[in-house]
């Protein structure tokens, strides 16, 4: 299961989940605001052997009550449970982690997540809120823009994956700056070009509007099978140098030529763009498409290109 929200549902026993001789895997989940006699959030039992199980990755479990009030949320009755990176209820964390819940898997931790208005049946992330960015784009394979949100909005908006099922959509006004070599230097977290990435496509897509991507001369592609895909109020620039830390006025395209490139579908594809989609500076190639829009195909877009 990813990306699924199990919201305020009320229940005997398994409030939100009820799991008898099986196993499942939960990848940014949110199980919130439900209620059962016992076990309000998850239900794990067994009556046979083998390996029965709940594993959760980057989710929730918050606000979920037993109809005595208490917040023992998992029960398990010979099945296991696994949490790794999430947000627990109750749980504590590290040494203080409660075993009851389970196996620590490490990365967990018992804050708030700050619901927007769980009152209301909104569990998308307030801002403030832990879990915003708190997540991993690894699962994914960093092609966040094609795997949306459990609402349907898109998945990356800031520097990694925000936990549960919502990904928090608050815009930023703030200019920020994402360098990309042809190869990683330093940390690869392309703050600078000191630390430059060298996954132009994750650069892309993790920033947001008033972000720009800075990219060096060299050839870049995109996953196995994927295209790049541009993003409203984002500025992708090439032409920059490969040494040094060049500025906005050392950058040119013909000297430094940087070259966006894919073998197996288009190089580019965007849906639903408007003008603050902005790619300067690129050479386009190598696309090889039995379909329309080789180079770049465009659906309802009107990305500026220069």
């Amino acid at each position: 299961m990813t990306d699924i929200a199990i919201i305020d549902n009320v229940a005997q026993t398994g409030g939100g989940f009820y799991i008898q001789d099986g196993a499942y895997q939960a990848v940014n989940a949110t199980i919130a605001g439900n209620t059962a006699t016992t076990a309000a959030a998850v239900y794990i039992g067994t009556t046979s052997e083998g390996n029965k199980y709940f594993s959760m990755t980057r989710g929730i479990i918050w606000g979920n009550r037993n109809s005595d009030g208490s917040t023992a949320i998992i029960t398990r009755n010979g099945g296991t449970a696994y949490f790794r990176g999430s947000i627990i209820e109750g749980s504590a964390s590290g040494a203080g982690w409660n075993s009851s819940y389970g196996t620590d898997d490490a990365g967990n931790i018992a804050s708030d997540p700050i619901f927007a208005n769980a009152a209301n049946g909104d569990y998308q992330l307030a801002e403030g809120s832990p879990g915003i960015n708190f997540g991993s784009n690894a699962y994914y394979g960093n092609v966040l823009i094609e795997f949306p949100d459990a609402a349907g909005n898109p998945r990356s908006l800031g520097e990694g994956i925000d936990l549960g099922a919502y990904e928090n959509q608050a815009i930023s006004s703030q200019m920020v700056i994402r360098y990309v070599k042809q190869t990683a230097t330093g940390t690869g977290d392309g703050r600078s070009w000191a630390n430059a990435s060298g996954n132009l496509e994750l650069m892309i897509n993790q920033s947001q509007n008033y972000h720009q991507v800075w990219v060096a001369e060299g050839t870049y592609q995109p996953s196995q099978g994927q295209p790049f895909r541009m993003r409203n109020g984002v500025s992708i620039y090439g032409g920059f140098p490969s040494t040094g830390t060049p500025t906005m006025t050392e950058r040119n395209w013909e000297q430094n030529v940087t070259v966006m490139a894919a073998s197996t579908r288009e190089v580019i594809s965007n849906s639903n763009l408007d003008n603050t989609a902005i790619l300067d500076g690129f050479t386009i190639t190598g696309a090889n498409v039995t379909y329309s829009g080789g180079g770049m195909y465009n659906n309802s877009s009107s990305p500026t290109l220069s």
